[in-house]
């Protein structure tokens, strides 16, 4: 039983699925605060939710910490980069259209 456990911990799908749950629950418990609390409860529930998963399949605390945190820079860098491509689409779009 703990070699299922270890490896349904590990698979990709198990390990997004609690990030989404997680996710989802943060959203909807932070929503206290409407903007800012619904957004850092996204990523907050998301990186716990990916915390849970990695210590039950790992067992140690210290490398699902290490997971949850390389998953959260990784999500904010993506995030950033698409604001980014996003403005530049707008920039390009208004560039074309009105000059």
């Amino acid at each position: 039983m703990p070699e299922l456990l270890y490896s349904m911990a590990l698979s990709p799908s198990l390990f997004h699925m609690a990030a989404l749950v997680g996710g989802v629950t943060g959203g909807i418990v932070f929503t206290i605060l409407p903007v800012l609390g619904t957004i850092l409860g996204t990523i907050l529930g998301a990186t716990a939710g990916v915390l849970v998963v990695e210590y039950v399949g790992k067992r140690d605390w210290r490398l699902a910490i290490r997971s949850a945190v390389g998953y959260t820079l990784g999500l904010l860098a993506s995030s950033v980069l698409q604001m980014i491509l996003c403005l530049l689409m707008v920039a390009i779009f208004a560039w074309q259209a009105f000059f």
